[in-house]
């Protein structure tokens, strides 16, 4: 409070000189400082004494002196050293104490010195050293990828040289630089079946030698299960597959032909079809097939042939007319079954007039209806029917004879009705008159000038008397 009074009694150029004293002291202070800083940092590898390392003074570097020389290549340093360690990382990974022990002694070295140099603020020092360990680690890496590759490669060319023992050698070796190569661990596993897959196949050979195909296959098949990339495996499942194949066919073919001959038509169609499936186009599976269809024809129509004949016997004449046709479809011209078909065609036309006339029996009463199934009678004596026709038939016969004999009537009239028996006669005009007509059914018809016509329906099976007169006027 006493200076803001002391200032308020100045003058405003008091107050003028004041301030510019007071900023002219802040300019001496401030540049002194700036000179401390800068001797501290010129002389401070002299102030190191006997060998001891001083620690720099990172807030030296403050943002306000971060452009000084000193502070950009302590950055530089820093980036050296991330970028080392980076490198020193991946070159670690590939286990380098196993196979390159003194190039890991050596980088061990550099790094000791250039992380002293960097302690000691030699920053430019430190960058040198530095890069050298970036440069030793690169060629570690590059090592380690070149002796990787060498191993992989000679391992493989081990694999095909069946020598099991370097194969396994070469990938342990390529698997402690990089545990988890995908490559070197499908190589080590296939180095240690090699033995297994080789003996495999050498038995397998031998098995195929003594046409043991499918225990050969078995064992190629273990092999394959082993090793699915060992070359020989391929090409001897393959030859075994076409040597079965041959052998199948071969086999398939005989048990055709000898079904062939113990008439056994459609197993032998199978297995020739199962020939031809095998070897396409073979001119034996395709004849094997000809004769195997037409043994299988002939079959099928031998049973139609049987169950025709049968249907036929019990007078089925549909399903003989049936089986008659299915082995017309599979020959057309053969002769028995054109004949059955005929004579089934002539059954079933008897047996329809027969009903006809049994059904209505006083049809036969007409001369022609009866003339019509004498005919019928005469023409069915040459053939030989069975059960139920005969029997038809002799029915047929018991109602010709009744219908043949001739009945007695006597009609009676008035002697001025003309009488008439529609389709058979007319009589005329009578008091009493004496006919004979068969039995049967029968329409007399009375017509009379001046009178409604008379007509009477008489069903006749024995002699008899009929009164027939118009007597109604009209």
């Amino acid at each position: 409070m006493k200076i803001l009074k002391f200032l308020e009694t100045l003058t405003i150029n008091q107050k003028i000189l004041l301030i510019g004293f007071f900023a002219a002291l802040f300019l001496i202070a401030w540049f002194s400082f700036i000179s401390q800083i800068e001797t501290k940092i010129n002389h401070a590898p002299e102030a190191s004494t006997n060998n001891e390392q001083l620690i720099f003074n990172a807030s030296l570097c403050l943002d306000e002196n971060s452009q000084l020389e000193i502070c950009q290549l302590r950055i530089e340093a820093i980036e050296a050293i991330n970028t080392y360690t980076q490198l020193k990382k991946e070159a670690l990974k590939t286990n380098v104490e196993f196979w390159a022990l003194d190039d890991l002694t050596a980088l061990e070295e550099i790094e000791i010195e250039a992380d002293k140099y960097f302690k000691q603020a030699l920053f430019l020092e430190s960058i040198h050293m530095f890069n050298q360990g970036i440069e030793a680690s690169s060629d570690i890496i590059k090592k380690a990828s070149i002796l990787l590759a060498q191993n992989l490669d000679s391992g493989f060319q081990s694999l095909l040289a069946k020598n099991s023992l370097d194969a396994e050698s070469f990938f342990r070796t390529a698997l402690v630089i990089d545990p988890i190569n995908p490559r070197a661990i499908k190589g080590l596993n296939r180095a240690l079946v090699l033995d297994k897959v080789v003996n495999y196949l050498r038995d397998a050979a031998l098995l195929i030698s003594v046409d043991s195909l499918d225990e050969a296959k078995s064992l190629v098949d273990q092999a394959y299960q082993l090793d699915n990339e060992h070359p020989e495996i391929e090409e001897v499942k393959l030859n075994i597959i076409d040597l079965i194949k041959i052998r199948d066919f071969n086999a398939l073919l005989a048990s055709g032909y000898k079904n062939l001959k113990l008439l056994k038509f459609p197993d032998a169609k199978i297995n020739f079809n199962q020939a031809l499936k095998i070897k396409k186009g073979s001119r034996l599976a395709t004849e094997g097939i000809i004769e195997a269809n037409a043994g299988i024809k002939k079959d099928k129509i031998e049973n139609h042939k049987i169950l025709a004949f049968k249907s036929l016997k019990l007078e089925d004449f549909s399903k003989a007319s049936l089986h008659f046709q299915n082995i017309l479809k599979l020959e057309p011209n053969i002769q028995f079954a054109v004949y059955g078909l005929q004579e089934v065609k002539i059954f079933n036309e008897l047996e329809s007039h027969l009903d006809r006339y049994l059904n209505n029996p006083s049809r036969l009463s007409s001369s022609n209806v009866y003339s019509e199934a004498a005919r019928v009678l005469g023409n069915s004596q040459s053939l030989n029917l069975g059960k139920r026709l005969s029997l038809k038939k002799e029915q047929l016969d018991s109602l010709l004879a009744k219908y043949s004999k001739e009945i007695n009537i006597t009609l009676v009239s008035d002697n001025k009705t003309q009488v008439t028996i529609q389709n058979v006669r007319s009589i005329g005009a009578f008091n009493t008159k004496e006919i004979r007509l068969k039995p049967g059914k029968y329409i007399l018809i009375g017509k009379r000038k001046g009178f409604v016509t008379v007509r009477k329906t008489i069903n006749l099976t024995s002699s008899t008397t009929i009164s027939i007169q118009c007597t109604e006027r009209l």
